[in-house]
């Protein structure tokens, strides 16, 4: 083949032992169409689950890769409408009285 991919060499010790590992490029494939579905919002609230979802947007953003997001929120008026580069859509939820933080979906028609 005429595409040869540089690689990165990740070493970890884990227990008493040495492990290699081969990571490639973010652009070793071509990109991909994903739509992510997630709740309660990553995109409205800090926590350590947003900053990993966001994680993922940065890296599917630094490979090419084409990426919806589907959420829900009651607020409106906190919805961005693109993260990383992506659309978002919101859809219809709901917040438990005790919890008011966290907003759930609700499958109604």
């Amino acid at each position: 083949p005429s595409f040869v991919p540089t690689t990165t060499t990740v070493t970890t010790t884990m227990s008493s032992h040495n492990q290699q590992q081969h990571i490639p490029p973010l652009d070793y494939t071509k990109p991909k169409k994903v739509c992510l579905i997630v709740e309660p919002s990553p995109l409205t609230h800090v926590c350590g689950y947003s900053n990993r979802f966001k994680e993922v947007l940065k890296h599917l953003a630094k490979a090419g890769d084409s990426v919806e997001v589907i959420t829900p929120e009651t607020r409106k008026s906190k919805c961005p409408t693109t993260a990383f580069g992506f659309p978002v859509h919101w859809t219809w939820g709901f917040e438990w009285p005790q919890y008011k933080n966290v907003t759930i979906s609700a499958d109604i028609p």
